[in-house]
């Protein structure tokens, strides 16, 4: 492509881009305005009810807390707990009662071992709502850390609720929260209950920062969203106002015309639709080459770094241990490196015979009669040396010959024999034949190995392995080109190969066309 059509393509790819982002950008502009201009009311309206709501607690608040720091005062009851854990009653309900302090006796609120605890971490003063020694009447708890041990004081709930008589006169669909440091929450009366799910984290928020609101969902007693507003009082404890977000967002709601909105939300659609698909496109060609050049990287790392290590190995020792070895050992290491190259080159060849494949810069094939019983003897020879552990059986008429190149077709065979021999665990019989089938042949490669995947196509793409790799019987792995060399090379001669699979191994069958000229090339 000339570097002016390559400017053009880039020029036209720029504009409709720049077309796409001008007509979004005046849709959204038109879509903003308009939502805005709607909803500005009822922005407004809400954000006054959100504070009136804060204020509201507000109010609930200031009383509380100067009555949680004044405590405890006249008319609370008075208990001592020492170091041991056991406790002394004082005055009040507990001057006759002693015992051992017990964590969480009963189903809400704290025990006097975590009421001692919080005061202990906080080398202070600490408020819970806790039970009682004897009781599970839920009470006010202060401890405060003496010498020698800890003094609790308690009083009841009503004393705490009749700090904050706004409190009765809220409306019936909003719920009032007293919630501890613990997640013990209190409403309007004598009653203390665990705080609903939603609440305690927003609860724990509040007590430790400012005056807020937050919408959240609510379990019970259905799935439901609630407005909260919260407030807080000090030491840990906080106010909570709690409404149905049904009830809180009652009033008048200024609605666009359903016109508008199905016109902007068609163009909208519309124009992110078709970016949306130019986009998906986009990504998906870059993903699909990302992992190809991931895979490639991965494998060729791995397959170059094997021999490359050890024939460094056996390098480095010749080099540094030359004159502490004998003959032998020296001849022995010597011997090793040949194998090791063997490997490298072979991995680098299928490599460059794959890239080549790829960008279509392969040498043309030259076509020619070729023995097929020659050809499979031929590899066969070569891999009984290779792989000891596999028997090689060659089954083809001798007057069998194909229309192919003295270059490919054995490379063909190669990468077969070469992949059934990485795939078969336990070595086994490996079975090279070849038939007459309507005017074509059929040359077959079968083994006794771990079978196929279930997608049959995927295995021959490019840096594509079988699903059992980790059951090869020899180490020297694969790229993962070699079954899409063999597809590439045999569309190269007009012929095909498919993978079938087998009750026990495999099968890749290669169909060429037969030739009905005598074979005039030895490969």
């Amino acid at each position: 492509m000339t570097r002016a059509r390559k400017h053009g393509h880039e020029r036209g790819a720029l504009g409709d881009v720049s077309r796409l982002v001008l007509a979004a950008s005046l849709l959204a502009a038109v879509g903003v305005v308009t939502v805005m201009g709607v909803n500005s009311t009822g922005t407004k309206a809400e954000k006054g009810r959100l504070k009136d709501r804060i204020d509201l607690a507000n109010a609930l608040a200031a009383p509380l807390s100067k009555w949680v720091s004044a405590a405890p005062g006249p008319g609370w009851d008075v208990l001592r707990v020492d170091a041991s854990g056991k406790f002394t009653g004082v005055s009040g309900r507990y001057q006759a009662l002693a015992g051992n302090v017990q964590s969480h006796p009963c189903a809400t609120g704290s025990g006097l071992r975590e009421l001692v605890d919080a005061a202990t971490r906080a080398s202070g003063r600490a408020l819970l709502v806790v039970d009682p020694p004897g009781s599970c009447d839920p009470v006010i708890g202060v401890a405060t850390p003496t010498t020698g041990g800890t003094l609790v004081s308690t009083t009841d709930i009503d004393a705490l609720m009749a700090q904050a008589p706004v409190a009765s006169s809220l409306g019936s669909d909003i719920s009032a929260f007293i919630v501890d440091p613990a997640g013990t929450a209190l409403t309007p009366g004598p009653v203390a209950i665990a705080a609903p799910a939603h609440l305690p984290p927003f609860a724990a928020r509040v007590a430790g920062g400012q005056p807020t609101t937050a919408r959240l969902t609510a379990a019970e007693p259905r799935s439901h969203e609630v407005v909260d507003a919260g407030a807080p009082m000090g030491n840990g404890w906080s106010v909570i106002l709690e409404q149905d977000a049904a009830g809180f967002d009652v009033g008048q709601v200024v609605k666009p015309s359903a016109t508008a909105i199905g016109l902007i939300g068609a163009l909208f659609a519309a124009v992110l639709l078709l970016q949306a698909w130019s986009d998906a496109r986009r990504r998906a060609a870059a993903r699909h080459a990302d992992a190809h050049a991931a895979a490639f990287l991965a494998v060729l790392g791995h397959e170059l770094r094997t021999p490359l290590t050890v024939i460094k190995g056996f390098i480095d020792t010749l080099a540094q241990r030359w004159d502490a070895l004998g003959d032998d050992q020296r001849r022995d290491l010597v011997d090793r490196l040949p194998q090791q190259s063997r490997r490298l080159n072979r991995v680098v060849d299928r490599l460059l015979l794959a890239a080549n494949l790829q960008a279509g810069v392969s040498p043309p094939v030259s076509v020619a009669p070729i023995a097929v019983g020659q050809a499979l003897e031929q590899v066969a020879s070569t891999y009984r040396t290779l792989a000891p552990l596999h028997e090689f059986v060659v089954d083809a008429p001798g007057d069998v010959i194909v229309r192919g190149d003295a270059k490919t077709v054995p490379q063909i065979l190669d990468q077969l024999v070469d992949n059934a021999v990485k795939y078969s665990p336990e070595g086994g019989v490996v079975r090279l034949s070849a038939r007459r089938v309507r005017g074509r042949v059929e040359i077959a490669i079968d083994d006794q190995g771990v079978g196929l995947p279930r997608d049959l196509d995927a295995i021959f793409d490019a840096f594509t392995q079988g699903e059992e790799v980790d059951g090869r019987v020899h180490d020297e792995g694969g790229v993962g080109v070699g079954l899409y060399i063999v597809r590439t090379l045999c569309k190269q001669l007009g012929g095909s190969v498919r993978a079938e699979r087998r009750s026990r191994g495999a099968r890749f069958v290669v169909t060429l066309h037969e030739s009905r000229e005598r074979a005039l090339s030895r490969v």
